[in-house]
Protein backbone atom coordinates (compact mmCIF):
# COMPACT_ATOMS: atom_id res chain seq x y z
CA UNK A 1 0.00 0.00 0.00
CA UNK A 2 1.44 3.37 -1.02
CA UNK A 3 1.87 6.01 1.68
CA UNK A 4 0.76 9.54 0.94
CA UNK A 5 1.30 12.89 2.60
CA UNK A 6 -1.40 15.49 2.10
CA UNK A 7 -0.34 19.15 2.11
CA UNK A 8 -3.14 21.51 3.16
CA UNK A 9 -3.72 24.96 4.63
CA UNK A 10 -7.36 25.68 5.23
CA UNK A 11 -10.68 24.25 6.28
CA UNK A 12 -9.87 20.80 5.01
CA UNK A 13 -12.71 20.01 2.61
CA UNK A 14 -10.28 18.58 0.02
CA UNK A 15 -8.45 16.66 2.74
CA UNK A 16 -11.77 15.27 3.99
CA UNK A 17 -12.68 14.19 0.46
CA UNK A 18 -9.44 12.19 0.27
CA UNK A 19 -10.14 10.61 3.66
CA UNK A 20 -13.73 9.74 2.67
CA UNK A 21 -12.72 8.23 -0.68
CA UNK A 22 -10.02 6.15 0.99
CA UNK A 23 -12.47 4.89 3.62
CA UNK A 24 -14.89 3.75 0.87
CA UNK A 25 -12.21 1.78 -0.94
CA UNK A 26 -8.75 1.91 0.56
CA UNK A 27 -6.27 2.82 -2.16
CA UNK A 28 -3.48 4.25 0.02
CA UNK A 29 -2.31 4.90 3.53
CA UNK A 30 -2.79 8.55 4.45
CA UNK A 31 0.35 8.67 6.54
CA UNK A 32 0.83 12.39 7.12
CA UNK A 33 -0.81 15.79 6.93
CA UNK A 34 1.58 18.68 6.33
CA UNK A 35 -0.16 21.83 7.53
CA UNK A 36 1.03 25.35 6.77
CA UNK A 37 0.05 26.79 10.16
CA UNK A 38 -1.31 25.90 13.58
CA UNK A 39 -5.02 26.13 14.20
CA UNK A 40 -6.33 25.13 10.78
CA UNK A 41 -9.28 22.75 10.73
CA UNK A 42 -7.37 20.10 8.77
CA UNK A 43 -5.42 19.34 11.92
CA UNK A 44 -8.66 18.47 13.72
CA UNK A 45 -9.67 16.25 10.81
CA UNK A 46 -6.30 14.47 10.98
CA UNK A 47 -6.64 13.92 14.74
CA UNK A 48 -10.18 12.56 14.32
CA UNK A 49 -8.95 9.98 11.81
CA UNK A 50 -5.70 9.07 13.56
CA UNK A 51 -3.51 10.65 10.89
CA UNK A 52 -0.14 12.04 11.94
CA UNK A 53 0.50 15.69 11.19
CA UNK A 54 3.26 18.25 11.21
CA UNK A 55 3.12 22.03 10.91
CA UNK A 56 5.68 23.76 8.75
CA UNK A 57 5.27 27.53 8.53
CA UNK A 58 7.59 29.49 6.26
CA UNK A 59 7.98 32.15 8.98
CA UNK A 60 9.73 29.58 11.18
CA UNK A 61 12.62 29.16 8.74
CA UNK A 62 15.37 31.46 7.50
CA UNK A 63 14.67 30.63 3.84
CA UNK A 64 12.04 28.75 1.87
CA UNK A 65 14.71 26.26 0.86
CA UNK A 66 15.41 25.47 4.52
CA UNK A 67 11.72 24.76 5.09
CA UNK A 68 11.47 22.55 2.00
CA UNK A 69 14.60 20.60 3.00
CA UNK A 70 13.03 20.03 6.42
CA UNK A 71 9.79 18.79 4.86
CA UNK A 72 11.64 16.50 2.44
CA UNK A 73 13.61 14.98 5.32
CA UNK A 74 10.35 14.34 7.18
CA UNK A 75 8.76 12.71 4.13
CA UNK A 76 11.77 10.45 3.60
CA UNK A 77 11.89 9.48 7.29
CA UNK A 78 8.24 8.40 7.10
CA UNK A 79 8.61 6.50 3.84
CA UNK A 80 6.14 8.67 1.93
CA UNK A 81 5.60 7.55 -1.66
CA UNK A 82 3.40 10.38 -2.96
CA UNK A 83 2.54 13.97 -2.08
CA UNK A 84 -1.01 15.24 -2.60
CA UNK A 85 -1.54 19.00 -2.71
CA UNK A 86 -4.96 19.86 -1.26
CA UNK A 87 -5.06 23.64 -1.12
CA UNK A 88 -1.56 24.06 0.30
CA UNK A 89 -0.37 27.68 0.16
Amino acid sequence: MKKIAVFASGSGSDFQSIIDANERGQFCEIALLVASKEGIFEIERAKKHGIAYIVRNKNDFATPEEMFENIIAELRARGIDYVVLAGYL
